[in-house]
């Protein structure tokens, strides 16, 4: 068994790191922000004009281009944005990681701070200040830091020479939102990587390839193996989606399993999280049909699945979300129009149509929900359950549920509609001595019990809840 190694002893392990050669970051940081270098225009003529370049510092005469354009510089080859003499350059302030190994191959983070500033005198853009902030030993979760300080509101401020280097009381978690890590130095990263508990997290493609987070990535692999698979397939728009809680690495094992052809489309075009649920729902594989049903909040049945691209191209044409659409189609067919007539479910104006259908709809609305509410009753009914004085059996009109509503001062009077399209299920559990007066309420929900409510909201007492188990056994529902 190993000597146990204290947390004093990692903090002068940190204090001790040799100083890294800083022409390496420098040159990393150059070719990061060669990007946002322009070319200063002072125009010498209406034909002429005499270029700067604040990249290479070279001036060249040349014709007159417009600004905001972009132009080659004839020095250094880079086509830069050209500016006027008086334009501002804004400074960059952001971080640059680095990777190394201890001498017990455990992974060192450690985070330089740079700004660049333009010096409109002598036309450059540069590195004005590089210094190192932060080491981290991921492994330990052990931190300390330098010339750092903490402005209420602002964040982190840096200044070189100002602090030596000390302990961070609080771990690497409480810094993160501030110390941004996104941009790596990743030459020899997959070597460092190797060498540590991390070799199969595939962090170095991570590092190299996207502007994900690499200590929140290592996290997130930690608990979720299996990402390293998407790593390295590059779908890092998922990844992201993922590491902030939106969807689950089961749920995207199982897309896996459902359609590959899908997850190739997936692969090929970085979806994010979103445009891959609605290519996996949808069979969809033309990214143009992708993003519109992201736009549209695309949401049908099973019974246009076929005329899914259809349905798309209109909504584009409308520049309407997919409810609005759908809420149209819904009372246009309770109102027994024509859905096979392509002026009906197609219509010139949405927007009038839908209003125009909407006005004849109210009319009817009450009567339309009831007969739908009676037809799913009548289906129910097989679930009719007596025993020991007790009765259940479903709702047979949006009266009863009102009336439910105000005898028992709860809400269910709220699910007429859904009960109306099937999408939930009302019971009324009585008194069998006193069938008709409200009691106890209870909701059924693809054969699971949701809720069983009595007056306000509360709890039914222990006989009723014996009952709701019976009946349960007795038709195989499930959840409460």
């Amino acid at each position: 068994m190993g000597k146990k190694i204290t947390k004093k002893q990692i903090v002068q392990e940190l204090m001790d790191l040799k100083s890294v050669e800083m022409w390496k970051i420098r040159k990393k940081i150059e070719r990061l922000t060669l990007k946002f270098h322009k070319l200063v225009r002072h125009q010498i003529d209406k034909k002429t004009s005499e270029y700067a370049c604040t990249n290479c510092n070279h001036k060249h005469t040349d014709l007159t281009v417009k600004l905001k354009t972009n132009k080659k510089c004839l020095n250094c080859g880079h086509k830069f944005e050209v500016i006027g003499k008086h334009n501002k350059i804004d400074s960059i302030r952001d971080y640059i990681t680095l990777y190394e190994n201890n001498n017990r191959n455990e992974l060192v983070c450690r985070v330089f701070w740079f700004e660049m500033v333009h010096k409109k005198d002598k036309c450059t853009f540069k590195i004005s200040q590089l210094t190192e902030v932060l080491r981290l030993n991921v492994d330990r979760d052990v931190s300390i830091k330098k010339d750092t300080y903490y402005v209420s509101g602002c964040g982190f401020r840096h200044y070189d020479g100002y602090k030596d280097w000390k302990q961070e009381k609080s771990n690497y978690s409480s810094l993160r939102q501030y110390l941004i890590t996104d941009v790596v130095y990743t030459k020899g990263l997959k070597n460092v990587i190797k060498k540590t508990k991390y070799k199969y997290s595939a962090m170095d493609i991570v590092a190299k390839h996207s502007r994900i987070d690499t200590l929140h990535y290592l996290d997130f692999w930690y608990m979720h193996p299996k990402v390293e698979l998407l790593t390295k397939a590059k779908c890092f728009n998922l990844i992201q989606d993922l590491m902030n809680y939106r969807g689950s690495m089961s749920e995207i094992e199982r897309w896996i399993k459902i359609d590959k052809e899908i997850m190739k489309i997936i692969i090929k075009h970085n979806l994010n999280y979103d445009q891959s649920k609605m290519a996996i729902r949808y069979k969809l594989r033309q990214l143009k049909y992708i993003k519109l049903a992201v736009r549209y909040r695309l949401d049908v049945d099973s019974r246009m699945m076929k005329r899914v691209s259809k349905i798309l191209d209109y909504l584009d044409e409308q520049k309407m979300h997919c409810s609005f659409y759908t809420d149209y189609l819904s009372m246009a067919e309770d109102l027994g129009m024509n859905m096979r007539d392509k002026t009906i479910l197609y219509p010139i104006n949405l927007s009038e149509a839908h209003d125009d259908v909407m006005v004849k709809y109210k009319d009817v609305k009450d009567i339309i929900i009831t007969e739908k509410i009676q037809a799913y009753a009548d289906e129910l009914k097989v679930y009719v359950y007596e025993d020991k004085g007790l009765l259940i059996r479903p709702a047979v009109s949006q009266t009863e549920l009102i009336n439910e509503s105000k005898m028992l001062n709860h809400c269910v009077r709220k699910y007429a509609k859904n009960m109306s399209k099937r999408k939930t299920a009302i019971f009324f559990i009585r008194d069998i001595k006193n069938p008709n007066n409200p009691f106890v309420t209870l909701e059924l929900k693809d054969k699971n019990v949701v809720q069983v409510r009595a007056r306000k909201n509360e709890e039914p007492p222990i006989n009723v809840k014996n009952f709701v188990r019976s009946w349960e056994n007795k038709f195989g529902f499930v959840g409460w």
